[in-house]
């Protein structure tokens, strides 16, 4: 009955087009309405959100299953104005519900796998069977197991693989880099995968110079993601330095960005003068970055 009376409306002139439109927002969708408890005529329709909103589902669930998204962007934008595909249709939502249970699973296994592998934790912490230790600039030497450092940095393994190191058990290994707490950081994160938040954020920054120099790229992209959240005017130079020193190209974009932007805050803080003194093929880049952008600002402002 209502899809005759949608079809007669749309073939009417704009203005019956519009109460119709009208009368169905009004109406109680049977999804999200607190008054339809049950799915009855005429009540067979839903809001314009919880249509929108089954779409995007249906459409994010096939693309993360891998299979082709029938809707393309043109479409998406036009959802109010066309109809389903079949093949949406004859999934529907009881197909993202049956996507939804199958990750719940997958990630209860991921859980029990990520618990399975916590042993590993516990054997450092305990220094179960250990045959290396790792010294910071302070502090006692901690002791850890050569495979797990081997299999987690190809600078571990090399290290361990000469014959110096094979000749000694326990061998001793100094990372000059490094604080106590900063190297308790570094190897609970390279046993476990994870580091608590306050950890990783008060020491992102030694965290990415161990990354880069070792070469452990899952613990760099952590570290760059944790340091992006706290970019601001404040630590943007001293970003920018650490970008340049682990070569770290998204952090130099992003803190010279930040730099440029507020050029005038920052170039006449008390820091900066130490920065150019510093970083000098540095201070050339962000010098070349203003002048463009105040060069741009011109031209916009003639045009």
């Amino acid at each position: 009955m209502e899809s005759s009376f949608v079809q007669a409306a749309v073939l009417c002139e704009p203005s019956a087009t519009r109460w119709w439109t009208e009368r169905i927002e009004i109406m109680d969708c049977c999804l999200c309405s607190s008054v339809a408890g049950v799915f009855r005529l005429p009540r067979n329709s839903i809001c314009s959100s919880c249509y929108e909103g089954a779409r995007s589902m249906i459409a994010f669930m096939e693309k993360m299953d891998g299979e082709p998204n029938p809707i393309s962007a043109d479409e998406q934008q036009k959802s109010r104005k066309i109809d389903i595909t079949e093949e949406l249709r004859s999934k529907g939502l009881s197909y993202a519900y049956r996507k939804l249970m199958e990750w719940k699973e997958r990630d209860q296994g991921l859980i029990e796998r990520v618990s399975f592998l916590g042993g590993l934790v516990d054997a450092f912490k305990e220094g179960l069977h250990a045959d290396v230790q790792i010294k910071a600039t302070d502090g006692p030497a901690r002791l850890a197991h050569r495979a797990v450092l081997a299999a987690r940095s190809p600078i571990f393994k090399a290290m361990f693989e000469a014959d110096e190191c094979k000749a000694s058990s326990p061998y001793t290994i100094t990372l000059p880099e490094l604080k106590s707490e900063e190297l308790d950081c570094l190897l609970e994160f390279l046993y476990s995968g994870s580091l608590p938040k306050d950890q990783l954020a008060n020491h992102a920054h030694a965290l990415l110079i161990a990354a880069d120099k070792y070469e452990v790229q899952y613990l760099a992209r952590c570290c760059e993601a944790q340091i992006l959240q706290t970019l601001s005017t404040s630590n943007a130079l001293e970003i920018l330095e650490l970008s340049s020193l682990c070569m770290n190209e998204r952090l130099k974009s992003m803190s010279m960005k930040t730099i440029v932007k507020h050029r005038e805050e920052i170039v006449f803080s008390e820091g900066y003068c130490g920065f150019v003194m510093r970083n000098a093929f540095l201070a050339v880049e962000l010098t070349r970055a203003m002048f463009m952008e105040v060069n741009g600002q011109q031209d916009s402002l003639k045009a």
